[in-house]
């Protein structure tokens, strides 16, 4: 449905709030549209700066090995009232990189200020994440082909479990860079990192081996638990624009299914490999002239 552009701000307003938790009363209609249909989102961003690229963290560590990755574009800290921002700038290379703060409030306020006075052509976030998987181990990247809400339960209404009222069920991650990632992830074997696809979940609560059990029952698919993928891809959504996440596996969230693995991996070890991964793969998917 097309509408106003007025209309369009706050349809992407009365999305931000979503992701924002802002509740919907428990004692509402149970007649809202569980489609997952939403606005169309505004078409004229002439306004906006545009870059190539926007890359999102959560920590400054989870940002700090990707600022090197850039370090020939010469990235600098440009003045932000929200988060931390850097602007990498040189030659056909204009990529915009965000830390926002940990938490999907935090990630989805500052993601939509940012959306606000930059146009991407692609969202890429970064970082770490636990393995949720049985399979999983320390240390894997894990692309997210699909994004999910864990703290997200509307089933009394009709919802799927994980799906925020009024939004798809999931949201996916960008075809175009998920083809780029599967082969830098063949690249990737040659120095032993194995790089993975599969489903993200994220919310404000740990997981831990007191609730995993429930989380692998009710989303047997997903691989890796953070907590702020599924902000940015409801946000990346909203404003109409591709988005990928790709973190590396600091520690497992529950038992694996092999007892004799590691369970931890230091934040700067993992948080190197996700910064990589995520360069490479802007650079083979063409969005970025690195």
């Amino acid at each position: 449905m097309k509408i106003s552009r007025t209309r369009s701000f706050y349809a992407k307003a009365m999305a931000m709030f979503a992701v924002a938790g802002m509740a919907l009363s428990a004692c509402s209609s149970t007649s809202a549209d569980k489609s997952g249909e939403h606005l169309e989102p505004m078409k004229e961003k002439g306004h906006m700066a545009k870059v190539d690229a926007l890359v999102v963290s959560a920590m400054d560590e989870e940002m700090a090995p990707f600022l090197e990755e850039v370090a020939d574009y010469n990235p600098e800290e440009i003045e932000s009232p929200v988060g931390k921002l850097y602007r990498a700038k040189k030659d056909d290379v204009d990529v915009l990189m965000v830390v926002t703060g940990i938490g999907m409030t935090a990630d989805a306020s500052v993601l939509s200020w940012t959306l606000a006075h930059y146009q991407p052509e692609v969202i890429v976030a970064i970082g770490s994440a636990g393995g949720m998987a049985a399979d999983s181990r320390v240390g894997q990247v894990v692309v997210g082909t699909e994004y999910t809400n864990g703290g997200a339960d509307g089933t009394v209404f009709g919802y799927v479990r994980g799906q925020v009222p009024g939004q798809p069920e999931i949201f996916t991650g960008d075809q175009k860079m998920i083809t780029a990632l599967e082969t830098v992830a063949k690249e990737a074997e040659k120095d032993n990192m194995t790089v993975r696809f599969g489903q993200m979940l994220s919310s404000d609560a740990f997981i831990t081996e007191v609730n995993v059990e429930d989380r692998r029952e009710a989303f047997p698919a997903v691989v890796t638990a953070d907590m702020e993928s599924h902000a940015a891809s409801q946000v990346a959504h909203a404003f109409g624009i591709p988005f990928v996440s790709i973190r590396a596996i600091s520690d497992l969230c529950g038992k694996p299914d092999d007892q004799s693995v590691s369970f931890h991996e230091e934040l700067d070890v993992v948080a190197k490999s996700s910064a990589h991964v995520a360069f490479e793969g802007l650079k083979q998917a063409g969005y970025v002239k690195f």
